[in-house]
């Protein structure tokens, strides 16, 4: 097998690490395993776009939390020293069983107590804010939460192929494959959250890089209603029916129409000029950057209902 047909064959992955140090390499990962509330999933990584890593607790771990805290609670001066002092010197994974404990703390000496090794644990580790269990998201941003089956992960870099330790890695991004071949990926747009009004999260980024002068080609389907619109119904050409009334026609005739309401929209890029989509479009693109979609209006109500079914092919 070729140089190109191996690189192929594998995952081209960018990793952040606790430490804040980024790192681009190529895995062999094929699909990821996640154990979850309702049972296990296995997901080709070809169909993920991020696994966030969060900090998790073996139960040895947690056992030996509980018999500390219980000294602390009970010790004399000399003694709770002496237990927080091994407190101090836990893993990064007792950070969330110490902070399970900090409504519990009843030391004696508070600079002895939970709260201070807690605080101390995570300045050595240097975490502030943590995922207390791991979050994939696949292409269309959904996102499943349970813990993964990945305990270390061997990239090959141009140094030379790393071992890394889960534990030492915030996120992994799945950068998409670059070859010039055509791929056709689909996705989501949720009336209550894809809406370009909506400054939390309205803009679905599909991970999707595209080059200056590449063709790519959006089609949609589907319908919403706009709580936001009277409780219109909407499709992604625009096209509107009132309750209890008729549809009026959107602007799919029109390439170059200005989006109006209910349109499929895009982007290119976290600045690019927000681009009518509708039902179907096919265009180049004058810009690199990412592919962004979203649904317009004007104003965002949680309140909306429905999805549009969108496939990208570039």
């Amino acid at each position: 097998m070729s140089g190109a047909e191996t690189k192929k064959n594998k995952a081209n992955l960018c990793i952040k690490l606790r430490n804040g140090n980024v790192m681009s390499g190529l895995s062999s990962i094929v699909a990821v395993s996640l154990n979850t509330n309702y049972g296990s999933l296995k997901i080709p990584i070809k169909d993920l776009v991020l696994l966030e890593f969060g900090i998790i607790a073996s139960d040895k771990t947690e056992q030996k939390i509980a018999a500390y805290v219980d000294l602390l609670q009970s010790g004399n001066e000399a003694d709770c020293q002496q237990t927080f002092k091994s407190l101090c010197n836990v893993e990064m994974t007792a950070i969330p069983v110490l902070e399970s404990y900090l409504d519990k703390d009843n030391c004696a000496y508070t600079e002895y107590g939970v709260e201070a090794a807690y605080n101390y644990v995570k300045g050595v580790y240097g975490i502030e804010n943590y995922l207390p269990e791991d979050i994939i998201t696949l292409n269309g941003d959904y996102r499943f939460p349970g813990i993964m089956d990945i305990i270390i992960l061997e990239i090959e870099t141009e140094f030379g192929t790393l071992t890394i330790p889960r534990e030492k890695v915030v996120s992994l991004e799945i950068i998409p494959d670059e070859s010039g071949e055509n791929s056709v990926r689909s996705f989501k747009l949720e009336a209550n959250q894809h809406i370009s009004a909506n400054v939390n999260g309205g803009w679905l980024k599909t991970n999707i890089k595209l080059n200056k002068g590449q063709k790519f080609s959006i089609e949609s389907k589907g319908e919403i209603v706009m709580a936001s619109l009277s409780n219109q119904t909407h499709k992604p050409s625009g096209a509107y029916l009132p309750p209890g009334g008729t549809w009026t026609a959107g602007n799919d005739h029109d390439v170059n129409a200005l989006p109006i309401f209910g349109n499929v929209v895009y982007r290119i890029g976290d600045t690019g000029a927000m681009l009518k989509a509708g039902t179907k479009i096919s265009a180049v693109d004058n810009s690199a950057g990412v592919l962004y979609l979203s649904i317009y209006e004007t104003v965002f109500n949680a309140a909306n209902s429905g999805n549009y079914a969108v496939r990208v092919s570039a």
